[in-house]
């Protein structure tokens, strides 16, 4: 340590590297690259000089001047102009914490002196070279609410922000940002597992891009899964109350999951769909547990076990992110109540986002386009999720621009309570498939007020689309099935386009198991396929086509089918629904074909054609028809037959007739009778004959009205 000359008979004392001018002398000490650090305050008594220069904030170039530099009383402040030498980014003010242990050296927000400045970024923030590991006293960044890589030595322009980025999460930032425009490039992955808010300036531009990139995301945000008491007892469908073995290891609030280990213990269409649930806690009270929600399927004790989530809260908001060669880019498991906002992505692999095993999140706003790789390509995929809504944005990926499914891994429920809603989704047409997913493990999902472009699926169970405008996959299908459990599949004031003929490929505009196999054994729940309100809107079609087909491959339930309150504009095809039994057990509780209101198309076409009859006998309701024809009696006769009516709609077999006649009570003396023969599914002719046989005794013109239809339900 150097010393001033005495003053007043009082020493001060200053670190060696550092400078301080009396107001008598130009004596000074300088840190090398440093400004003169003046201004000490003239005029005042030499004895106040000490204090004066030890509690200044001294300047500093870079981190590189922290090293050997130690701070001379508690609180002392530096101000730190750039993280790296010739930088003005990543600098800060810092203060001196003379019980900091030097092991807590991150290189960001916490310097030990006794670090050697390297200008490998990643050994100066690991502490490589450490002199005194065991020892304390760093410079202490001073909190200004939130931590950005460049704190780290990251930044635009620098090579490879990966090792800041994983420092900074380590410090469990509350909040981190990036805050200047252009790119943060990376190199490889990290992984986060606390609480955390991240934003970025307009501009800031995460980029994972290089062909050098290594890892499945850029950042995957994890909490745990930790294993509690068994349930005491089987809880049932629909049950609030659950009873554990012994108290549980839950607090309200809590989220817990209810989980089946056995392979396919939901569903047979694969060994990954296993049965289970998230659940929410109310209250615990000794080993009963209320929960917030009715419970979606039974559970025997021994067939499960149950996992609190130990989540995290995750809040992105504003940032882009653009990668290549990883899975994927933002990946979060065990997570909650989390948010991410705004978030614009370019990519070429299997998502954007992903979210696994989290309950609870939203995905708002966002701006996706994924080029895919020719693989599993989408935009967002939820894995073993349950109430996730995606809301808002325009999302593009070459297969699915968003998809549920799963995985093999432990606490991989069931998808449920997932909602899509005012989307602009759209897909690569020439990828073949579907642009809007579900897959088999999911039920309680739905697509609300979507543009959909490139085709919608129906699998797993009570899922749908809402007021949704539903274009074509390549070969002209709207809606695609597979893996169809049961319940309620439907489509409700939707829009469907195609200007491709279904047909072709042996499909339907709306396709059950026309080409494939959605409909067999594992659809072990009875099923109703329900397209209700909107409209269809298809060119291009053939003879033999259909609006609906559904093809049983093995199913031994009941299958429904209800088309209503449709309008249709479609320019030929040839019956509305078409079903066919090629294998398993035909039943079902109804088949409904009702309220279509038709502009243009043919001539006739048949409501429901059912290949070999097997499910003509079912309960049908079909559309009504009604017209009426101006019938003339004769003298000469006792009755008269008008002009032969064919249906616009052809019925599957006869319908109920019922025919009346207005503005005559009598035709002269005789009462005249309405009646149709021949009638039969394609159409009828009206007649009026005497009750007795005998001739009219006037001619008579008498209104005859006829109405049909197949009311069974």
């Amino acid at each position: 340590m150097a010393r001033f000359p005495s003053y007043n008979k009082k020493d001060f004392k200053i670190t060696s590297n550092f400078l301080a001018r009396d107001t008598d002398s130009s004596d000074v000490v300088r840190v090398p690259g440093q400004s003169i650090i003046d201004n000490i305050d003239q005029g005042q008594p030499f004895q106040d000089l000490e204090t004066q220069v030890n509690l200044r904030v001294l300047k500093l170039d870079s981190m590189a001047n922290f090293a050997g530099f130690v701070g001379v009383e508690e609180n002392q402040q530096v101000s730190l102009k750039g993280w790296h030498p010739a930088s003005d980014v990543g600098g800060g003010v810092f203060y001196w914490d003379g019980s900091q242990a030097k092991s807590n050296h991150n290189g960001g927000t916490i310097v030990s002196p006794t670090v050697p400045w390297t200008t490998t970024t990643a050994d100066f923030l690991n502490a490589v070279g450490e002199t005194d590991s065991g020892g304390a006293g760093c410079w202490v960044r001073v909190d200004i609410g939130y931590l950005s890589t460049e704190m780290f030595g990251g930044g635009v322009g620098v090579a490879d922000n990966s090792p800041s980025w994983s420092k900074l999460l380590s410090t469990n930032p509350g909040h981190a940002h990036f805050p200047n425009v252009g790119s943060y490039v990376f190199l490889s992955s990290s992984d986060h597992d606390s609480d955390i808010k991240i934003t970025a300036t307009e501009g800031a531009i995460i980029d994972c891009t290089n062909a050098g990139y290594t890892g499945g995301y850029w950042t995957k945000f994890n909490g745990a899964l930790s294993q509690i008491e068994d349930l005491g007892s089987n809880v049932a469908k629909g049950d609030r109350t659950l009873t554990f073995a012994s108290a549980p290891s839950l607090s309200p609030g809590d989220v817990f999951i209810i989980f089946n280990p056995t392979i396919s213990s939901w569903s047979a269409y694969r060994t990954v769909y296993f049965a289970g649930e998230f659940c929410e806690v109310v209250s615990v009270t000794g080993s009963t547990v209320v929960v917030a929600g009715e419970l979606y399927d039974s559970y025997n004790t021994g067939d499960v076990d149950v996992y609190r989530i130990d989540s995290i809260s995750v809040d992105v908001s504003g940032i882009t992110v653009n990668g290549d060669l990883s899975t994927s880019l933002i990946d979060m498991e065990f997570c909650r109540d989390s948010f991410l906002r705004g978030i614009k992505s370019n990519h070429k692999n299997n998502s954007c986002i992903k979210l696994q095993r989290s309950y609870n999140c939203y995905v708002l706003e966002s701006a996706i386009h994924n080029e895919g790789d020719g693989g599993d390509d989408y935009g967002i995929s939820i894995s073993n999720c349950q109430a996730i809504t995606v809301s808002g944005g325009n999302i593009y990926s070459r297969r699915h621009a968003t998809a549920t499914g799963g995985d093999s891994q432990v606490g991989a429920v069931t998808c449920r309570n997932i909602r899509f809603v005012d989307l602009t989704l759209s897909n690569d047409i020439n990828s073949g498939t579907h642009c809007a997913d579900f897959h088999g493990n999911t039920e309680d999902g739905k697509y609300v007020n979507c543009e959909i472009y490139g085709g919608a699926t129906w699998q797993g169970k009570n899922n749908g689309y809402i007021n949704c405008r539903i274009g074509n996959v390549l070969a002209g299908p709207c809606i695609l099935t597979a893996e169809v459990v049961g319940g309620d599949l439907y489509a409700i004031d939707c829009r469907f386009h195609s200007a491709i003929d279904p047909f072709s490929t042996g499909r339907g505009l709306i396709d059950i198991g026309g080409n494939s196999s959605s409909l067999r054994a594992e659809t072990v729940d009875d099923i109703t396929f329900r397209v209700k309100g909107g409209n269809i809107y298809g060119r291009n079609f053939s003879g033999p086509t259909s609006l609906l087909i559904m093809r049983n491959k093995g199913s031994n339930n009941k299958v429904n089918i209800e088309l209503t309150d449709l309008e249709v504009d479609v320019d030929l095809y040839g019956q509305v629904v078409f079903t066919a039994l090629d294998s398993g057990t035909a039943d079902s509780d109804f088949i409904i074909v009702d309220k279509l209101k038709s502009r243009g198309g043919p001539a006739s076409a048949i409501l429901a054609l059912h290949s070999a009859s097997a499910y003509l006998s079912f309960p049908h309701r079909m559309q009504k028809q009604s017209g009426q024809e101006q019938l003339t009696t004769s003298i000469a006769a006792s009755s008269v037959t008008g002009a032969p009516v064919v249906y616009k709609w052809v019925y599957p077999r006869n319908p109920n007739i019922a025919m009346s006649r207005t503005n005559r009570g009598y035709a002269g003396n005789r009462i005249g009778t309405a009646y149709a023969s021949p009638a039969n599914t394609t159409g009828l002719t009206p007649a009026v004959a005497t009750d007795d046989g005998v001739n009219f005794s006037v001619a008579t013109t008498i209104d005859v009205n006829w109405l049909a239809t197949i009311d069974e339900t």
